[in-house]
């Protein structure tokens, strides 16, 4: 079995080699969605419902909707190289955008029932058309306040079918997310068509029946680079030192005892060599096997 001896000699700490970073995938379900029905006095609400909406009916009243994703779950110092949004819609095709929200809103408990298109009651604690917590907060814009440039744009040609969304702002806005969590407030789903009437499109919210339309969130992510050996040599004393890198190998203390010394260093535990003894002395030994690469 060949074996590769490195050798360290009087450093405190050692970065004796990289792994590149991995690429990982995750899929997040929303935390929180609701519908938002134009109304001159926030009277209607749908946060619990099974439904979403995003243009204008034949009455003509406008249809937003907003969604949060949370991001917590992806690692700390990862590097979001893609967001992709994906929604199901089943009533009416047409073109979907996303703009990042830019003021929190809570989600409510409202559940309109049936086809939902008309919302229902407003009660304490929903979003509405003008309340981001009915009925004492308040967006600053009735309909909601977003970013004006969409985030992501995509047509559907006909219904039912999956709306797929994915754009470099919209992974930088996952990034911005992840990076600031208290100013994660999700992103609105609007008809890139909402100024014609009959426009309204209709898409599956987090609480629908059929959990395969649920709106979903996939991210992907690279972690950062991990050294393969770092030893910041807190031990203190003893023969070996331990590996805090990826590899499960630790290292050994060569030489004849009292050549080394354990110190204090800029930044920790150090070892302190008197140099007396090379090549066949002071050094740290790490073995590694094609087993432990």
């Amino acid at each position: 079995m060949n074996t590769i001896l490195i050798r360290i000699v009087a450093m405190s700490v050692l970065v004796g080699g990289i792994l590149p970073g991995r690429a990982e995938t995750v899929t997040l379900l929303p935390v929180a969605d609701a519908a938002l029905y134009e109304d001159a006095s926030g009277a209607l609400a749908n946060g619990a419902g099974e439904y979403l909406f995003a243009g204008k009916t034949n009455q003509p009243l406008l249809r937003r909707s907003v969604i949060r994703f949370d991001l917590s779950s992806i690692p700390a110092g990862a590097t979001i190289t893609q967001a992709v949004v994906r929604l199901t819609m089943d009533q009416r095709a047409g073109t979907i955008r996303l703009h990042r929200v830019t003021r929190a809103w809570n989600e409510g408990a409202a559940d309109a029932g049936g086809a939902e298109g008309s919302g229902t009651t407003s009660a304490l604690g929903d979003t509405t058309w003008l309340h981001t917590s009915y009925d004492t907060s308040f967006w600053t814009q009735p309909g909601g306040d977003f970013a004006v440039s969409p985030s992501a744009s995509t047509t559907l040609a006909s219904v039912p079918g999956q709306v797929v969304l994915t754009s470099a702002q919209l992974a930088a806005d996952a990034r911005a997310m992840l990076a600031a969590p208290a100013q994660n407030f999700g992103w609105m789903i609007v008809n890139a068509n909402e100024a014609s009437s009959g426009s309204a499109v209709r898409l599956a919210s987090r609480t629908n029946a059929t959990a395969a339309s649920r709106p979903v969130l996939e991210i992907s992510y690279t972690t950062q680079p991990f050294p393969l050996l770092y030893y910041d040599f807190s031990e203190g004393g003893g023969t070996t030192v331990t590996n805090l890198g990826s590899l499960a190998v630790n290292g050994t203390l060569m030489g004849a005892a009292g050549d080394e010394r354990w110190v204090t260093g800029p930044r920790g535990g150090a070892l302190e060599f008197d140099g007396q003894n090379l090549p066949d002395g002071d050094y740290i030994s790490t073995a590694l096997t094609a087993a432990t690469l």
